[in-house]
């Protein structure tokens, strides 16, 4: 009997015109419809951008990258963009070896990715 996954939580934080989603541990079966759902939380709101913190996540999955695609579609159907930050190495292989890489901005730090991604923001973050 495969051990169930915990219930995961993927906390947003609005700044500016940029919602921050900080993600956590395995992007999995388990996690996916929870960060799916935060996606889709972020995807409402009045900002333009959504950047998912990746420093904690450990490893992503099929689901995770199916939840990202999501996201993807989600962002261009709302005139938004979706950007990730902080890959680990491990991350980082995974999204080149299934190409993902290519098709959703990826930046070293959360910060990088905001003076990129919502240059508005930037002062408020840094104040943050």
């Amino acid at each position: 009997m495969r051990a169930e996954t915990p219930t995961k939580s993927f906390d947003g934080l609005c700044i500016g015109d940029a919602v921050l989603i900080g993600a956590h541990g395995r992007i999995d079966q388990g996690a996916a419809g929870t960060f799916k759902s935060a996606l889709i939380t972020a995807m409402e709101s009045s900002a333009t951008t959504v950047i998912v913190d990746m420093s904690a996540v450990e490893d992503v999955k099929s689901a995770g990258f199916r939840s990202l695609v999501f996201g993807m579609r989600a962002a261009k159907t709302a005139g938004k963009t979706l950007a990730l930050a902080c890959l680990s190495d491990h991350v980082s292989e995974v999204f080149a070896l299934s190409k993902m890489h290519l098709n959703l901005p990826h930046y070293p730090t959360v910060r990088e990715a905001v003076a990129v991604m919502a240059p508005g923001s930037l002062a408020q973050f840094d104040a943050s």
